[in-house]
Order: structure tokens, then C-alpha cells, then sequence
């Protein structure tokens, strides 16, 4: 087994062409090394990339938010501009330990292609696409359209994520998170919610609400997002107890009974984060433009 640190971005891509689906790209290494201790991949080449400068930036440009794929949870968590987004914030909040938050990215959550991801559930709902390059150019996908099955994914082998973006939310637009698990903290999510809506006038006038755990993939909930559109918060709680997601597909297991019981008030949870954060920001706002 080959080991390579790359030093720029173009040398590491250069390497997974060479090597494709025999290379494991080590990004933070919270999986890859448990992975590789457990006797579940065995690479030709091991691709450490973490310390490439060309994923390592985070900012805003143009109301838009990216994020370099090295940049770890702990950077994010600490970004002036990501500290309004308070869904993304509860979300690192509660992901794994200090120690996980310090090495772990969101785009190494992306690409383990994991059921129970939950930045990339929150990053769904607030409908962040990422960038891929490759040796001879990038594309770029919505994320509901990378998660392919478990632990599978539409990322080519020769492919790296370089960057994440997505809108930073406007002024009347709140995010909310939720997690369900054994422990609060340091526990892989049974059921993960996020959420992203606009409240205008005492109405959702639309949103995103994604789901994780609950399905194959990480998931948009279309169904929850017709239900809730157009209603107040009273509504959308009764739209929303009436019937679980019909994205929520539980598969056979210890806690299907649980999932099936609970999902539901967990969107309710995260809507109404949502909401009281859209809300406060408003009332922010209006204070502002009184001063």
C-alpha cells in the first residue's frame, strides 16, 4: 500500500486517475481509518488531502456560502457568517465530540454516503450543491442527487469534493435541526430533520425540510414541503402529525416501531425551529431599520 500527501490539488487528482477505485482519499479520517482498520477497504494508494490549500476556504460571496472540502466542522462552527445559520449551528452542535468536530468535514460526510449523516442532512435542507473535479474539469451536483443507496454514492473515483456551496438564507428565512438518538450527544442519529423556510405575514410561503435515517439515502421530503406551504405554525403542526412522511420508507429494524411513531414530531420540532428563528430575525431586522 502506497501513501501520498499530495501538496496541490492538481498532483492528488493526478493520483486518483491513476489509481481510481484502488485509492482511499483520506479527508479528515474519522471513517477512513476505522475503515481501514477493520478490514473493510484495502487501497492500492492512500490520498491524504486534508492539508490542501485549495480546500481550505470558507466565506460568503454574493449572498452565497462556500465551503472548501477540507474545511472541518470545527472551522464552520467558528465562521461569523455561519454562526447566523442556527439549523447548520445545532447540527454541529450536537455531531460526534470535540475531538470528531476538530478532524471531521462536511464534505467527508457527503462522501461516505452514509444514511445517518447529519451535516449532510442539514446541508440538503439548505439546498447546498458541491463542486467535483477531476484531471480535465469539475462539475457540480445538487446533493439529493449525489446519495445513491447506503454508504453509496454518484462520485466517481477519480472525482474529489472541492467545494460545498449554498444560499445564505435571507432575512425571513429561519433553519432548524433536529437529532433523535440513544445519547444527545456523541450517538448516530435515528432520526435527523432539517429544515429551511420562509415566513412571510404569518405564513410558510415555502421550504425545504430534508430527512436522514429514515430512508436509504438522506432525503428531501416534497411531501412535508406541499403540506406545509401557505399555512401558519398551528397548520402546518396539524399538516404535519396528520401522517408520517412518505419519504420516511423504515426498513425492518430494532427501532422501525420507534421511527414510525416519532418521525413526524421530529419534523414538527425542526419546522418550528425554524420558524421561531425566522421569526426572531424579522423582529431583528425591524428593530434595525427603526434605529
Amino acid at each position: 500500500m502506497e501513501f501520498y500527501k499530495p501538496s496541490t490539488l492538481q498532483e492528488a487528482l493526478k493520483l486518483l486517475n491513476k489509481y481510481g477505485e484502488n485509492a482511499l482519499v483520506v479527508n479528515g479520517g474519522t471513517d477512513a481509518v476505522l475503515d481501514l482498520t477493520e478490514g473493510r477497504v484495502r487501497p492500492e494508494a492512500i490520498v491524504y488531502i486534508a492539508d490542501l490549500p485549495e480546500l481550505q476556504s470558507i466565506g460568503c460571496e454574493d449572498r452565497r456560502v462556500f465551503l472548501g472540502g477540507a474545511v472541518t466542522y470545527s472551522r464552520m462552527e467558528a465562521d461569523p457568517v455561519l454562526s447566523g445559520v442556527r439549523g447548520l449551528m445545532e447540527c454541529l452542535r450536537r455531531l460526534g465530540s470535540p475531538t470528531i468536530r476538530e478532524s471531521g468535514t462536511a464534505a467527508g460526510n457527503i462522501a461516505k454516503g452514509a444514511t445517518a449523516a447529519d451535516c449532510s442532512t442539514m446541508l440538503t435542507a439548505l439546498r447546498a450543491e458541491i463542486v467535483l473535479a477531476r484531471e480535465g474539469g469539475q462539475r457540480r451536483m445538487a446533493l439529493p442527487d449525489v446519495f445513491a443507496g447506503p454508504f453509496r454514492t454518484a462520485i466517481e473515483p477519480q472525482e474529489l469534493i472541492t467545494r460545498i456551496e449554498f444560499p445564505l438564507p435571507e432575512e425571513n428565512e429561519g433553519t432548524g435541526f433536529v437529532k433523535y438518538s440513544r445519547r444527545r450527544m456523541q450517538d448516530i442519529g435515528k432520526i435527523l430533520v432539517g429544515a429551511r423556510i420562509c415566513v412571510q405575514g404569518g405564513v410558510c410561503t415555502g421550504g425545504t425540510v430534508s430527512l436522514g435515517a429514515v430512508n436509504r439515502t438522506v432525503v428531501r421530503s416534497l411531501d412535508i414541503e406541499g403540506r406545509i406551504a401557505g399555512k401558519t405554525l398551528e397548520e402546518i403542526r396539524e399538516a404535519v402529525r396528520a401522517a408520517r412522511p412518505a419519504e420516511a420508507v423504515l426498513r425492518d429494524s430494532y427501532f422501525r416501531h420507534y421511527k414510525e411513531l416519532a418521525v413526524s414530531g421530529a419534523v414538527c420540532e425542526a419546522l418550528e425551529a425554524a420558524w421561531k428563528d425566522a421569526v426572531q430575525k424579522g423582529a431583528v431586522q425591524g428593530k434595525e431599520a427603526v434605529l
